[in-house]
């Protein structure tokens, strides 16, 4: 977001949708954590959030 400029038009947040989720596995049974789907995010979410 900063690199493209919008932080300084103030935005805060990225929103992102649900195709991000792991449609089979959906969330852990211990967490209830959505799990991601690591074919289309291998390195998980974080360096989109980075």
């Amino acid at each position: 977001m900063a690199d493209l400029g919008l932080k300084d038009l103030g935005y805060e947040y990225a929103n992102i949708g649900d195709r991000w989720s792991d449609k089979e596995l959906w969330r852990d049974s211990e967490t209830n954590k959505i799990i991601v789907d690591t074919e289309k995010y291998p390195d998980g979410l974080k360096p989109i959030v980075d």
